[in-house]
């Protein structure tokens, strides 16, 4: 009988710092008054010392908020009345996100994704 025991496919490792952020989640929501987006970031690691940083730019790469906060394990970085345009199937416009996470001044890594602001209501009977 043959048994080919472990792993027979690619696998991609990586090497973390010893603090590093682990999960990222973004939740927009529509007000009255525009667009508020919560950053929620996971950091895995020893975080005295360590800063967050959330940036968002539109697709002509101009700055739309930036904030900066301690790290902690669970943070929330909360960006309050955006002026950002929302998606629709006419103008589907994409915003780029950046969470970076520093050491003082040293960055230890950054990561980006892809945003867009949109909000769909289920009605009854509809």
């Amino acid at each position: 009988m043959f048994r080919e025991n472990g792993i027979f496919r690619d696998v991609l490792l990586y090497e973390m710092p010893a603090t590093y952020v682990n999960d990222i989640y973004y939740r927009p929501a529509e007000t009255s008054k525009g667009w508020n987006l919560d950053v929620n970031v996971a950091v895995e690691g020893a975080c005295e010392g360590y800063t967050l940083k959330a940036e968002i730019y539109n697709a002509k790469n101009k700055l739309v908020a930036e904030k900066t906060v301690d790290a902690a394990a669970d943070v929330c970085i909360d960006f309050k009345n955006l002026d950002v345009i929302s998606w629709n199937a006419e103008i589907p416009t994409l915003y780029t996100a950046f969470v970076t996470l520093y050491n003082g001044e040293n960055e230890i890594m950054s990561a980006r994704n892809y945003i867009g602001f949109k909000t769909v209501k289920i009605k009854k009977d509809i």
